[in-house]
């Protein structure tokens, strides 16, 4: 019990920390949801923004089928029965661009930009905010301490 209780006396002394205000503001930073929060939504808005880019862009798809018969099946090319093997190989693409639709890709493209501007802005009000909470809060510690 007596070993239980010295190894928390030591604990405890080696715990103590000396906390400047930088590393509360660091810490606060890291920890605060609201912080966490805006930051996600800084990175939300970049994805539609970068989205909305793409979206200007054509189009190219393709693909490809390979068939395999054997026994009693059609001919593809000649359209006849036969009863040998029949391998078939079709290959496709397509492509699309969009010529005009009324400014409203371009328009989407403005409106997720100012909704990314005002995310980042967000982010820093947040940090601003919890940087002046701590800022507040430890020197009102070192002045109940004085």
């Amino acid at each position: 019990m007596s070993a239980f209780l010295l190894a928390a006396a030591v604990g405890q002394t080696q715990d103590k920390k000396v906390w400047t205000l930088k590393d509360c503001i660091d810490e606060a930073l890291q920890k605060n949801l609201n912080v966490k929060r805006s930051l996600l939504s800084v990175e939300t808005s970049q994805v539609n923004l970068n989205q909305a880019k793409l979206q200007m862009l054509p189009t190219l798809n393709g693909g490809g089928q390979f068939g395999y018969n054997w026994g009693r099946s059609i001919d593809p090319t000649t359209n006849l029965f036969t009863t040998q093997r029949v391998n078939s190989f079709n290959l496709n693409a397509s492509s699309s661009l969009l010529l005009f639709n009324g400014f409203r890709l371009f328009n989407t493209y403005r409106q997720n930009n100012i909704d990314n501007e005002a995310a980042t802005q967000d982010f820093e009000k947040a940090k601003n905010d919890v940087i002046l909470q701590v800022i507040t809060l430890y020197t009102s510690v070192i002045f109940n301490k004085e």
